[in-house]
């Protein structure tokens, strides 16, 4: 048993043992097979050709040509032939107009060419009149049925190069003020990312099963892909950063180990029957920061140069994010950073488990960053209004703390922005210790604090009562010291 130009049956198919064959040479309604293919969930081969139309007057032929073929190379004897005839398929008759070829080139082909363009491509010219002809398309062309089918098709021989083009388009796109506003800026950070040494790239969005294993914190939420065009490829990419390891292993197998690229494209998750399609910017960097010189050290890329494209990203899209974060990635280690959106993450950055950089055999630390570009594009516009350039100085203070090893940089920020108020300015860590001469449990963290009053310059009083509050607000709320 087998569906009709769409898939054959499993007992009736060709085994080594076979001796005895019979052909079948049709020719089946594109429609039918198309509505069965798709009701049945199956995609062959036979489908594909057949859904697209075939030959009717070909169906003899190419039986003829196969059985020539068995019998000259495979030993093969034919008995004989069964012919079905069923609902003969009717030639198009269509009517030419001359003014609707002419206004369509812009201009008028002789009549000559035109009926030398139709005979060449098997269309029976019948009765020409002053206005058109009537014409007889070839029964193998199921694709012309129409005038406008016919006219593309002489034009496409006549060749679109030999058309003329007219002064000025009549045709103006409506402006979209948001989608316009978006593109520019993607845009401009592609510009920004280029010059500042990336390079963009371009993946297909499908990945491997055996990729997938590589990364199993996406396994339970990937999107197959039923029927897939490639087996090999039949899951669509739930992060960027699989084509952008893919590209990295690309360039580290030809000697090629320093390479910063980024991406744009989508990302496709499934979870409780909900499929989601993200629009996202990858970033992937690895190996030197900087050429080899004689004159200066060369330096590995790093977290915090990382952290200042990102940055620049922001800068770029005038958004202004809250403070950084510890971040929550499981492809990350612990050396991340995470901004969020409203309580939702957004963007995380940091480097790539060596657990699984070594299925791409990277053997140097690889890092990424991830930004979702719809809640970017949500935060766009609500810049800072301007403020005129403050003519007082800064006054900076100096302090070191001893503080728990759980603590964090970020913690201790955003206290002293919440104890200091408006005069805080900047907080800075320009130092961290751990060693011998301390418990192992704590750590030596080295902050600096910018203060400034736009409307009058600072006293010490002013500044050291902030300090105080500082302090205070440090050791209560994460038991922090101050090391004198």
């Amino acid at each position: 048993m087998g569906v009709a130009g769409v898939m054959g049956g499993l007992n009736d198919s060709i085994a080594p043992d076979t001796t005895d064959i019979f052909l079948e040479s049709a020719h089946f309604n594109p429609k039918s097979i198309r509505r069965t293919a798709r009701e049945l969930g199956i995609k062959s081969d036979a489908s594909w050709r057949f859904e697209r139309g075939t030959d009717p007057d070909g169906v003899q032929t190419a039986l003829e040509r196969a059985v020539f073929l068995l019998e000259s190379y495979g030993g093969g004897t034919a008995e004989h032939m069964v012919a079905a005839q069923g609902t003969p398929v009717p030639q198009a008759h269509i009517h030419l107009r001359f003014q609707a070829l002419d206004t369509m080139a812009g201009c008028k082909i002789p009549r000559s060419e035109l009926r030398d363009i139709l005979e060449r491509l098997d269309f029976q010219v019948g009765y020409e009149h002053g206005e058109g002809m009537e014409l007889t398309a070839p029964r193998y062309r199921t694709d012309v049925t129409r005038e406008v089918d016919v006219l593309e098709e002489i034009l496409r021989v006549y060749g679109l190069n030999r058309l003329p083009s007219p002064p000025q388009l009549r045709y103006v796109p409506a402006p979209n003020k948001h989608s316009n506003h978006a593109h520019k800026l993607r845009d401009s950070v592609a510009q920004m990312l280029a010059v500042s040494g990336f390079h963009e790239t371009m993946s297909l969005s499908f990945i491997s099963d055996a990729e997938l294993e590589f990364l199993p914190a996406y396994k339970p939420f990937a999107l197959r892909v039923m029927n897939p065009v490639n087996e090999l490829f039949p899951v669509l990419r739930p992060s960027l950063l699989f084509s952008c390891l893919n590209n990295a292993r690309h360039n580290h197998n030809r000697q090629q180990y320093t390479y910063n690229f980024f991406e744009w494209g989508k990302t496709y998750l499934v979870s409780h029957n909900t499929r989601t399609e993200t629009d996202q910017l990858g970033l992937l960097m690895s190996g030197s920061a900087s050429p080899e010189s004689w004159y200066t050290e060369s330096k590995k890329i790093d977290l915090p140069l990382l952290h200042a494209h990102v940055q620049r990203i922001f800068l770029a899209c005038g958004i202004e994010p809250q403070q950084a974060e510890q971040g929550t990635h499981p492809c990350l280690t612990h050396r991340q950073l995470q901004y969020s959106w409203q309580g939702r993450p957004f963007a995380y950055l940091g480097e790539v488990d060596p657990s699984i950089t070594k299925h791409y055999d990277l053997k140097q630390p690889v890092w990424f960053a991830t930004l979702e570009w719809t809640p970017m594009m949500a935060q766009v516009g609500q810049r800072k209004p301007f403020r005129e350039w403050s003519r007082f100085p800064l006054v900076r203070r100096d302090l070191a703390l001893l503080v728990n090893k759980s603590v964090r940089y970020a913690t201790l920020r955003a206290l002293a922005f919440q104890s200091a108020g408006p005069l805080l300015r900047e907080v800075n860590l320009f130092d961290r210790y751990e060693g011998e001469r301390m418990a192992s449990d704590l750590r030596s963290y080295a902050l600096s604090f910018m203060f400034r009053d736009d409307h009058a310059t600072l006293t010490d009083e002013r500044v050291e009562a902030a300090m105080s509050q500082i302090i205070a607000i440090f050791a209560e709320a994460t038991g922090a010291e101050v090391r004198r």
